[in-house]
């Protein structure tokens, strides 16, 4: 079932119902009080440019030649994206659906004229999926429905879902790469929005957002370094917002270009290998013995042998019709370049853990005399007679800690 105008031809035919519910929205700054609307299950569909759905989307569009979907057929384009949201939280759907059999939709959606809806993508699931197995089922969807098409507003669209979705405090968190690839389609490929108003609508600090920005832009910058440009999802089923933060903090620590650079594809290229155990603290603890290190000469000349050897991999004509899954496993499985790359890393971290040791006391001495040309002898004046005792029993422990520091010197 296709209808076009919901407060129209929807109402007239009886697919569109007024309730005695009203609810407020915020639209461009302005609240207004909308009319709730009981709305045909059938005259409804779902919003393929939610972020919550983004990478799922890409998969999709990446296993079939970046074809659009076809909204013209509603019900296949419903289910197709129906079963991107279950899987992408399979146990908030079931605990909304349980809630929802049990006392009904309590929070109202927002639908555009058209039927796409904008807010309730998971509450319209629910009722689906109790419909589909519940021929008795309440087969109505209740929204407020919004006198906007996409084409024109697509603007107040976003902002409109972005305020609902992620500027409340009753949100459900987003998976952190689907918001990056929200922020890189919005924000960087797009434009559709500006740093301020993604921040305005979001309830966050600009500083954040910027953040994130980067974020997004090391993450598209990955994809590209594995051969896999703007495929997403490739993203979140390899859970990489973790280590991006770390590759990130690594590269501000970088002091030029070329470190920069260097740091990145070492950084990228472990995090396509994955190693055993907790990503994040491996891509951390490699980036603490890269940066600014004197050994890090020969751990670079050394990684990127194995660089070469898996971009190699990676290009291979033979290696094309692979799934990018597949392609990857297969990468990750070169148990030469694995065993290189280990050597290497082990190489540089004990050198570094070497010369930690033998630089340290030094360093607590330096930081010992700073500690002791900061007290302030003025204060002496001041002092009981029992508190400069304390003083000088303080002075001759550390005098004779110094007299037997120089004695191991001179032995």
């Amino acid at each position: 079932m296709i209808i076009n105008d919901l407060l129209k031809e929807g109402v007239e035919k009886n697919y569109v119902i007024k309730t005695d519910q009203r609810k407020k929205l915020t639209i461009e700054g302005q609240p207004i009080v909308y009319d709730v609307y009981k709305i045909d299950l059938n005259a409804l569909y779902y919003n393929d440019k939610n972020d919550r759905i983004a990478t799922w989307i890409s998969k999709y569009k990446a296993e079939h030649n970046n074809e659009e979907f076809n909204t013209n057929d509603r019900e296949n384009y419903n289910n197709i994206i129906q079963e991107f949201i279950v899987d992408s939280n399979q146990g908030a759907i079931d605990r909304t659906q349980s809630n929802i059999d049990l006392i009904g939709q309590q929070e109202p959606g927002v639908v555009l004229n058209d039927g796409r809806i904008i807010d309730g993508n998971r509450r319209y699931t629910c009722l689906r999926r109790l419909k589909e197995h519940n021929a008795m089922a309440n087969g109505y969807f209740e929204a407020i429905i919004l006198n906007y098409d996409l084409k024109h507003n697509e603007k107040q669209i976003k902002m409109l879902e972005l305020s609902i979705q992620l500027g409340e405090d009753t949100k459900v968190d987003y998976n952190p790469i689907d918001r990056l690839v929200g922020i890189y389609n919005d924000l960087i490929d797009k434009k559709l929005l500006t740093v301020k108003e993604y921040a305005d609508a979001t309830n966050e600090k600009t500083s954040e957002i910027e953040k994130k920005i980067e974020l997004a832009n090391l993450m598209v910058d990955y994809l590209d370094y594995i051969n896999a440009p703007l495929q997403f999802y490739i993203a979140r089923e390899n859970d990489i917002e973790g280590p991006l933060h770390e590759i990130l903090r690594a590269l501000h620590k970088c002091k030029t270009e070329e470190e920069a650079d260097n740091v990145k594809q070492i950084l990228f290229h472990e995090l396509l290998m994955r190693p055993e155990g907790d990503m994040t603290r491996y891509i951390r603890k490699t980036a603490d013995n890269l940066v600014s290190s004197k050994h890090a000469e020969t751990f670079i000349e050394e990684t990127f042998e194995c660089i070469e050897e898996t971009q190699k991999e990676l290009l291979a004509p033979e290696n094309q019709n692979l799934d990018k899954k597949e392609l990857i496993n297969k990468v990750r499985n070169n148990s030469n370049v694995k065993e290189k790359m280990q050597k290497s890393r082990t190489k540089i971290i004990e050198k570094n853990d070497r010369e930690k040791i033998i630089n340290e006391p030094v360093e607590l001495l330096n930081k010992s005399i700073d500690i002791v040309e900061h007290i302030d002898t003025n204060i002496f004046k001041k002092l009981s007679d029992d508190q400069l005792d304390d003083v000088k029993q303080s002075l001759s422990r550390l005098e004779n800690i110094v007299n037997n520091i120089r004695v191991s010197l001179e032995d």
